[in-house]
């Protein structure tokens, strides 16, 4: 099962964990939000 990451590119907490994920070779999918693209607000969870 692969992880995924939803984040906003700005947020100082997502770079702390994507930071984590690339040094510990973790497989991740990143999602990134944002505010004016409603599709991505909505499937959030």
């Amino acid at each position: 099962m692969t992880l995924k990451l939803y984040a906003h590119p700005f947020s100082s907490y997502c770079q702390k964990v994507l930071t984590a994920f690339y040094e510990n070779g973790t497989p991740f999918e990143l999602r990134l939000l944002s505010h004016d693209d409603p599709q991505w607000m909505a499937n959030a969870p």
